[in-house]
Protein backbone atom coordinates (compact mmCIF):
# COMPACT_ATOMS: atom_id res chain seq x y z
CA UNK A 1 0.00 0.00 0.00
CA UNK A 2 1.41 3.63 -1.01
CA UNK A 3 2.18 5.80 1.97
CA UNK A 4 -0.18 8.37 1.78
CA UNK A 5 2.09 11.02 1.26
CA UNK A 6 3.17 8.78 -1.41
CA UNK A 7 0.63 7.61 -3.29
CA UNK A 8 0.95 10.19 -6.82
CA UNK A 9 4.51 9.46 -6.28
CA UNK A 10 3.52 6.24 -6.77
CA UNK A 11 1.29 5.97 -9.56
CA UNK A 12 4.18 7.85 -11.14
CA UNK A 13 6.34 5.63 -10.60
CA UNK A 14 4.22 2.82 -11.29
CA UNK A 15 2.44 4.00 -14.36
CA UNK A 16 5.95 5.29 -16.44
CA UNK A 17 7.34 2.16 -15.94
CA UNK A 18 8.71 0.45 -19.47
CA UNK A 19 8.34 -3.22 -20.31
CA UNK A 20 12.15 -3.35 -19.91
CA UNK A 21 12.04 -1.35 -16.69
CA UNK A 22 9.30 -3.29 -15.05
CA UNK A 23 10.86 -6.43 -15.66
CA UNK A 24 14.46 -5.43 -14.47
CA UNK A 25 11.92 -4.39 -11.30
CA UNK A 26 11.00 -7.55 -10.31
CA UNK A 27 14.94 -9.29 -10.17
CA UNK A 28 14.97 -12.88 -9.84
CA UNK A 29 10.89 -12.99 -9.01
CA UNK A 30 8.48 -14.15 -12.01
CA UNK A 31 5.27 -12.03 -11.56
CA UNK A 32 2.15 -13.69 -12.19
CA UNK A 33 -0.38 -11.21 -11.71
CA UNK A 34 -1.35 -7.66 -9.95
CA UNK A 35 -4.62 -6.66 -8.99
CA UNK A 36 -4.90 -2.65 -8.12
CA UNK A 37 -7.01 -0.84 -6.15
CA UNK A 38 -6.53 2.82 -7.10
CA UNK A 39 -8.94 3.97 -4.92
CA UNK A 40 -7.08 3.12 -1.76
CA UNK A 41 -3.60 3.18 -3.24
CA UNK A 42 -3.13 -0.51 -2.76
CA UNK A 43 -3.08 -3.68 -4.04
CA UNK A 44 -1.50 -7.19 -4.22
CA UNK A 45 1.04 -9.02 -6.22
CA UNK A 46 1.41 -12.61 -6.96
CA UNK A 47 4.90 -14.12 -8.02
CA UNK A 48 7.25 -17.13 -8.13
CA UNK A 49 10.40 -16.61 -6.68
CA UNK A 50 13.35 -19.24 -5.54
CA UNK A 51 13.58 -17.72 -2.40
CA UNK A 52 12.18 -15.39 -0.06
CA UNK A 53 15.29 -13.24 -0.28
CA UNK A 54 14.49 -12.78 -3.98
CA UNK A 55 11.12 -11.42 -2.88
CA UNK A 56 12.13 -9.00 -0.76
CA UNK A 57 14.99 -7.51 -3.03
CA UNK A 58 12.01 -6.96 -5.63
CA UNK A 59 9.87 -5.07 -2.44
CA UNK A 60 13.06 -3.58 -1.02
CA UNK A 61 12.84 -1.40 -4.42
CA UNK A 62 9.68 0.27 -3.91
CA UNK A 63 9.90 0.66 0.54
CA UNK A 64 10.53 4.69 -0.02
CA UNK A 65 6.43 4.68 -1.40
CA UNK A 66 4.79 2.09 -0.16
CA UNK A 67 4.38 -0.76 2.50
CA UNK A 68 5.09 -4.09 1.13
CA UNK A 69 3.15 -7.38 3.18
CA UNK A 70 5.16 -10.56 1.69
CA UNK A 71 3.46 -14.29 2.71
CA UNK A 72 5.29 -17.10 1.78
CA UNK A 73 3.25 -19.60 0.30
CA UNK A 74 3.55 -23.19 -1.30
CA UNK A 75 2.55 -25.07 -4.00
CA UNK A 76 -0.50 -28.62 -3.17
CA UNK A 77 2.80 -30.22 -3.89
CA UNK A 78 5.05 -28.47 -1.99
CA UNK A 79 2.62 -28.79 1.32
CA UNK A 80 2.32 -32.49 0.87
CA UNK A 81 5.71 -33.20 0.31
CA UNK A 82 6.47 -31.48 3.50
CA UNK A 83 3.49 -33.00 5.71
CA UNK A 84 3.93 -36.78 4.28
CA UNK A 85 7.66 -35.84 5.79
CA UNK A 86 6.91 -35.57 9.15
CA UNK A 87 7.51 -38.75 11.73
CA UNK A 88 4.86 -41.26 11.83
CA UNK A 89 2.99 -39.97 9.29
CA UNK A 90 1.91 -43.27 7.56
CA UNK A 91 1.16 -44.80 11.20
CA UNK A 92 -0.80 -41.59 11.75
CA UNK A 93 -2.88 -41.30 8.30
CA UNK A 94 -3.56 -45.36 8.97
CA UNK A 95 -5.02 -44.70 12.52
CA UNK A 96 -7.12 -41.97 11.30
CA UNK A 97 -8.61 -44.02 8.35
CA UNK A 98 -9.16 -46.64 10.48
CA UNK A 99 -11.15 -44.34 12.88
CA UNK A 100 -13.56 -43.40 10.01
Amino acid sequence: KFHESKKLDGYKAFANLSKEEDEKDAGNCRPLGRWHDIGTGSGMAIAASQSEADIYAWAFHWTEICECEIVPVLTDTQSRKLIKAKPDFESKLKMVKESM
